[in-house]
């Protein structure tokens, strides 16, 4: 009986187990990420493929070879940014002269680099924004992880994220004034050579994966001192392991355990440094990182405190910075491109260009100027209070801070005044530059109104806030007979342009922000969530930002499903198994 079940059954048990071996191959599952150099994470999924990388049919691509690297950009813009019709052309010059200058450091003959390029007009934000994508397969093996880009220039017959995607998003804001040409920018004008040299090598590896604040810096839920994934052990950027304090103590051990402490990211510890045994040797001692007491979304930890560098977190208009300093270039050998070195005629180590302090210029989610409010207002508090002091003072119970919207926009006030707190008092969003102008002027203006001594001061912040959001809301508190004139964020004309108002489209992707507000509350999505969507050129509100399938889990589906067909089919194909001997 023994010999004859298994001639006659022996194909069906061949068949399941290249069932159960299948199976357990398929659990490596690649996930991927987007890590942009101004702290956001984004999950990549097919779903929101299109919406962050364009649509292919769309794209003018560019192939070219510099210093034995390939470089295929693809274009997302249309009539604009790169393929601008009248500077498009000198746009794209800049950007390959950038690429040409990167690789005549690394040193990586037979790489390859895939870049999707995309444009922004958004005032008083960011200059440029890149980050390379990064994969991983489950079960996570903890280790260094510095994207695809760092992948792919190492080993170029690799596509370590298949050819369906880039191995770096680069978006260039064109709301500056930027200079093409190879001279000296004029004294208003930002480099866009030293911009792009500045994003491409954030592409290449140089930025920390650690994550602090991440649902506010990301827009995720990975926990302090935590890697890509939001695990423990993890992966981990090579520059996460030479950060270390003043006082020695490493963020992460050998073995990717985080051991670091939240004091860490904002100097805490005397300082953060870098300890990379090349830099260190060229530079004299270990390189100081910018770790500013206010912790900076996606320029905490990922710069240099200020030493002259490319890598500094800011630039001025008029300076340029063109070429690594050498310290600069013997930390990227520490982090894996071991023949890096600078090109002949280089090595003075000097940047042209006044010198930068901290805090001058613009950073990856800082403004140009303005004076930053260090101390952040009680604005929901304050809200509350002045409502209800409305509601008795015009004797209108209905007025309610969490649920009026006294403007007409359409989005609750409470919302609005969350959404011009999180741009005055967090770096990551970015409107700082025209909105704390705007609400500390309109703030002064507040401090010498009649009334101000009698009962406006204790709500005086958010009646500069709720002023400076929209001229609707100007008019709706004329009740309050002030005899000033305030200005609105972005534009002081009573326009559809005021950034945050309803109408207003804050992240420039085509919604207004009343439309976001519908998608959210459509979708089931609350404040924290519209205030990620509403100021992300790549989010809509029709899904909450950490919410994404895995790049493979669509395909995982397909897979089991017709492994179930396939099984079904053997076995009603088969004889029915008897006990019984013939």
């Amino acid at each position: 009986m023994k010999n004859y079940f298994f001639k006659r059954y022996g194909f069906l048990f061949l068949i399941l187990f290249y069932l159960a071996s299948a199976g357990i191959s398929f659990s490596q599952e690649m996930q991927a990420l987007i890590a942009y150099s101004n702290g956001t994470i984004i999950k990549l999924t097919e779903d929101n493929r299109k919406s962050i990388f364009g649509d292919e049919n769309l794209q003018q691509k560019d192939l070219f070879t510099a210093y034995g690297v390939t470089f295929n950009i693809s274009y997302q813009d249309v009539n604009t940014g790169f393929n601008d019709p009248t500077l498009g052309s000198q746009r794209k010059a800049v950007l390959q002269n950038a690429l040409h200058y990167v690789a005549s450091v690394l040193n990586t003959p037979g790489g390859r680099v895939d870049i999707n390029v995309s444009s922004v007009y958004l005032a008083g934000q960011y200059l440029a924004n890149a980050g390379p994508i990064v994969v991983w397969y489950l079960p996570l093996t903890p280790g260094i992880n510095n994207g695809c880009v760092s992948q792919h220039l190492l080993n170029g017959s690799v596509d370590p994220n298949g050819p369906g995607y880039p191995d770096m998003q680069l978006t260039v804001n064109w709301n500056y004034n930027y200079y093409l040409g190879t001279g000296d920018p004029g004294p208003m004008q930002f480099d866009l050579l030293s911009v792009l040299i500045h994003e491409f090598t954030h592409g290449i590896g140089f930025l920390s994966s650690i994550a602090y604040n991440d649902s506010v810096c990301g827009g995720g839920s990975r926990p302090n001192g935590t890697g890509w994934t939001g695990s423990q052990p993890d992966i981990y950027s090579a520059m996460d392991t030479f950060l270390v304090t003043g006082n020695n103590n490493y963020f992460i051990n050998s073995s990717f355990y985080y051991i670091g402490q939240n004091s860490y990211f904002v100097g805490g510890d005397n300082g953060v440094y870098c300890a990379g045994p090349q830099a260190t040797s060229v530079w004299g001692t270990r390189p100081r990182i910018y770790a500013p007491s206010t912790f900076a979304c996606g320029s905490s930890i990922s710069h240099w405190n200020s030493l002259g560098g490319v890598m500094d977190p800011s630039i001025a208009p008029g300076v340029k910075k063109r070429e690594y300093l050498p310290f600069e270039v013997a930390f990227l050998r520490d982090i894996g491109y071991t023949n890096a070195s600078l090109p002949s005629g280089e090595g003075e180590g000097v940047i042209e260009g006044e010198g930068i302090t901290e805090g001058e210029g613009i950073t990856e989610g800082e403004p140009v100027v303005c004076d930053y409010i260090t101390d952040c207002p009680n604005f929901i508090g304050e809200g509350s209070l002045f409502y209800t002091e409305l509601s008795n003072r015009l004797g209108i119970p209905t007025i309610n801070w969490d649920t009026s919207d006294l403007d007409g926009s359409g989005i609750p006030d409470s919302w609005e005044v969350a959404l011009l707190k999180k741009v005055l008092c967090q770096s990551v969003v970015y409107w700082r530059l025209d909105a704390t102008c705007v609400y500390l002027e309109n703030l002064s203006k507040i401090r010498t109104e009649p009334q101000y001594e009698l009962w406006l001061q204790p709500y005086e912040h958010v009646i500069a806030g709720l002023l400076s959001i929209s001229s609707e809301f100007q008019s709706a508190f004329s009740v309050l007979n002030l005899v000033n004139e305030y200005q609105t964020i972005k534009n002081n004309e009573k326009t559809v342009d005021e950034t945050l108002s309803g109408r207003g489209d804050a992240d420039r992707d085509g919604y207004s922000n009343r439309t976001e507000y519908n998608n959210c509350i459509n979708f089931g999505l609350g404040q924290n969530d519209f205030l990620i969507v509403v100021l992300h050129p790549d989010l809509d509100g029709t899904e909450a930002p950490q919410d994404a399938l895995t790049i493979s889990q669509g395909m995982q589906i397909l897979f089991y499903s017709l492994l179930i067909m396939i099984l079904g089919l053997v076995l009603l194909l088969s004889p029915r198994l008897s006990l019984h001997r013939k």
